[in-house]
């Protein structure tokens, strides 16, 4: 060396030592499964030029080591922080021998010393055994860092020649390097008098004796099966990033790349931890990001990591792309509304239930909104509802704002009710279609007066006032409703050139009103579909007026009455109107009048074609009021209601009625069975509680066609206007495709009529199919 350089040697004792691998079995003892593609490091093998690069880019996959190599994992971990290279080819090489300049420069770089190594004018020093000219500062470096000796590594040389450097490294060599390098060369000291308890214990040098027992305790190294430690045998590329590997822990120094922390929360291509600092950290994957398990667990997908975990991650540029699961203790979850949280004392007060609980919050708790985006503690505020995620200390690591507290005021278009939630949809002017629950006794404010819920209609302008989620007022501010008019309905005239009906009202006052046939809505909550033919005298009903005073909607209330299934028609007299039925065998005579409206497969028909629309022998149906008063006269094509016994033997069937009355029906000899999505049914596949509609022969003798009713919940993801087309997916995300017919009856949540345009993509709709046909598209509301 030269003058002013120190000559003498320092003992090493800061170089992290990676763990040997077992044995030399074919295909190796780890497995890895993580295949990495691509191009490689600037190798710690001596480059073009005669110089080494410290490592940038990410160049981590090699060719010959795929993911069924068991030294994969290994490789790739260190491989991203620059501690091995492959050649410039791709290629990692990982069963040539690893030389101890190789080794050396390895041990550099895990101690964090590369810059020092680079930056060293070699010209100055001069060594006394060769090494290879990219080698040099590193191997100057090790000495001045007491890495290795010269005077041990004087006797480490070929006899005849001073090759040291490219001489292949043995286990018990490298052992030495390693052990040194995470600064335990005194416990190996403790431990050199100590046998290693292989069978070849006495082939190992005794100077070396200590290093490999230190290193069988960490666990850096193993034996063979055969209980041989082959001290002598030569060490090859892949083992030697396994041994650097598995000493990493120990080390004092870690790449800028390395993450540890525990995972707050995952999302989708994201995962938040609170690192080691105590500060919260987002991390995304993408396709090339690997994931390993804990231990020997090997590769896992990504859905395995679960809040809680400890993870080691090496991260560029805020990319995970390696992630290896150190501890997999889960947070225990609790869910609740925030009564109170006091920053300066980090304490966080939850009702859960009826319950008020007390948790303390870390230094780093983290927090972010239902959708994983980073919040901060002080948009936890009083009435919002979080999720907790509790150490086993039970304190707070990381809070999901499931929904912050709302208090304002907004204006927007009424869409529904539903009671059984107690929640109201609107769509807001501002901020688009919301969900509220809604106060008991909710003030229904219109014009000076008021109304109950049960009196918006969708599509009215609304004001709500909200407070803490609650909507605690509502004033309708434009409605297609003016006027609301309840009473029992007394009179009903259909005649298609003035139709009109009247209400007899609590006072015993009177109130007609016209209406348009072709557009009167009319509910009969026990009916699916209704018209206004089928009202009737007696009926208790509410009408709902627009600016025109004309009736658009009709809801009848509860409605007792009776009705005679398959009565046969025996006689009927035009000019007197006298009707001759028979009834459970007996004859019953009625004179039809404009109180008796008649009904052909649901459609209303005038008194002038009965003759034509109801023949002698023609089976109908006798519906009579509450005063066992003859209301109406129908034939309809078929019946729909419960099955309540099914035969298939003695070939009866009957129903249950949506009226509670019970019908018996005769099946035919050869029934079709109709299902939505099922083929090949038979009378075997039907059972007592099913929803079925009856399709009847002409004459109503027998059954001859059953198709089962359902209704399932999808949620609309395209429609097509000209041909109807919805395409929907159901609860499992699976699309389906279904043809709306034109006599689809179409419903808000209100049970109002809609149009076919009004069904929005991402609207929650319950589709109720008779066999395969739609009757029926609902929109629902999520509770």
């Amino acid at each position: 060396m030269k003058s002013g350089k120190k000559k003498t040697e320092k003992m090493i004792v800061s170089l992290v030592v990676s763990a040997m691998v077992v044995g030399s079995q074919a295909g190796g003892a780890y497995a890895a499964e993580w295949k990495p593609a691509g191009g490689a490091y600037a190798a710690e093998w001596k480059p073009a030029g005669g110089m080494v690069q410290a490592a940038a880019a990410l160049n981590y996959k090699f060719d010959d080591v795929p993911t069924s190599h068991w030294a994969h994992q290994f490789v790739t971990k260190l491989a991203l922080q620059g501690i091995v290279q492959g050649r410039d080819e791709g290629k990692y090489v990982p069963d040539d021998k690893v030389s101890q300049e190789e080794v050396i420069v390895l041990a550099i770089r895990l101690m964090g010393l590369e810059q020092e190594a680079l930056k060293l004018k070699t010209e100055n020093y001069v060594l006394p055994f060769s090494v290879s000219d990219y080698a040099r500062g590193y191997v100057i470096t090790a000495i001045e860092k007491g890495l290795i000796s010269i005077g041990e590594e004087g006797s480490n040389t070929s006899s005849g020649s001073k090759s040291w450097g490219t001489k292949s490294a043995s286990r018990e060599w490298v052992a030495k390097i390693v052990i040194r390098s995470v600064n335990k060369q005194q416990e190996a000291n403790q431990k050199k008098s100590q046998s290693t308890g292989f069978s070849d214990n006495n082939k190992i040098s005794d100077e070396n004796i200590g290093f490999i027992n230190e290193a069988l305790s960490l666990k850096i190294v193993d034996g063979f099966e055969d209980n041989t430690f082959r001290p002598q045998e030569s060490v090859t590329r892949a083992q030697m990033a396994t041994f650097i590997s598995r000493a990493q822990q120990y080390s004092s120094y870690q790449s800028d790349k390395v993450i540890t922390g525990t995972v707050q929360a995952i999302t989708g291509n994201s995962v938040q931890l609170i690192d080691s600092r105590g500060q919260s950290r987002t991390l995304s994957i993408n396709s090339s990001s690997v994931i390993y398990g804990k231990g020997s667990t090997g590769k896992i997908s990504w859905s395995d990591i679960k809040p809680g975990y400890t993870v080691y991650t090496i991260a560029q540029d805020n990319t995970a792309y390696y992630i290896e699961v150190t501890d997999q203790v889960s947070y225990q979850s609790t869910e609740g509304t925030v009564e109170n949280i006091d920053l300066s004392v980090m304490k966080l007060t939850l009702k859960v239930g009826d319950r008020s609980e007390v948790y303390d919050l870390m230094s780093g708790t983290s927090v972010t909104d239902k959708d994983g985006l980073g919040q901060s503690l002080s948009s936890v505020v009083k009435g919002s509802k979080i999720e907790i995620r509790r150490t086993a200390d039970q304190k707070v690591a990381h809070i999901i704002i499931k929904e912050a507290p709302v208090n304002k005021t907004a204006v927007g278009t009424f869409v529904s009710v539903n009671k059984d939630s107690k929640k109201l949809t609107v769509n807001e002017t501002d901020g688009g279609k919301q969900e509220y629950a809604y106060a008991d006794n909710l003030p229904v404010i219109y014009k000076e007066g008021m109304r109950s819920l049960d009196h918006i209609f969708e599509g009215d302008t609304v004001r709500i006032r909200v407070e803490n989620n609650i909507v605690v007022e509502l004033e309708v501010v434009t409605t297609k409703v003016e006027m609301i008019k309840e009473g029992k309905l007394d009179y009903i005239k259909l005649d298609n050139r003035a139709p009109y009906l009247t209400i007899q009202f609590a006072d015993n006052q009177f109130g007609t009103y016209s209406f348009d046939t072709n557009t009167v809505e009319v509910i009969m909550p026990w009916k699916l579909s209704s018209s206004i033919a089928e009202l009737q005298e007696g009926d208790d009903i509410t009408v709902y007026l627009g600016s025109d005073d004309k009736v658009k909607k009709v809801f009848v209330g509860e409605r007792k009455q009776k009705v005679n299934y398959m009565a046969t028609i025996h006689s009927y007299d035009s000019k007197s109107k006298y009707l001759t039925v028979i009834v459970d065998g007996k004859p019953e005579i009625f004179e039809l009048n404009d109180k008796v409206s008649l009904t052909y497969n649901g459609t209303s028909i005038a008194i002038e074609t009965f003759d034509k629309m109801f023949p002698i022998g023609q089976k109908v149906d006798l519906t009579y009021n509450s005063k066992d008063e003859l209301i109406n006269i129908s034939y309809s094509f078929g019946y729909e209601g419960v099955i309540s016994m099914i035969n298939p033997t003695t070939r009866e069937l009957k129903l249950k009625m949506p009226n509670g009355q019970y019908v018996d029906l005769k099946l035919n000899t050869y029934v079709a069975v109709e299902g939505l999505n099922q083929d090949n049914l038979t009378l075997d596949h039907l059972k007592v509680g099913d929803s079925i509609r009856a399709g009847m022969s002409n004459q109503h003798d027998y059954v001859f066609q059953i198709q089962k009713k359902q209704t399932i919940n999808y949620e609309l993801t395209a429609k097509n206007e000209s041909s109807r087309q919805l395409t929907v997916k159901d609860q499992n995300g699976s699309a389906f495709y279904y043809t709306l017919p034109h006599d689809a009856k179409i419903l808000s949540a209100a049970d109002t009529a809609i149009t076919f345009a009004q069904l929005s993509p991402g609207t929650k709709i319950a589709i109720t199919f008779v066999g395969k046909n739609i009757q029926q598209v609902k929109l629902i509301t999520s509770n």
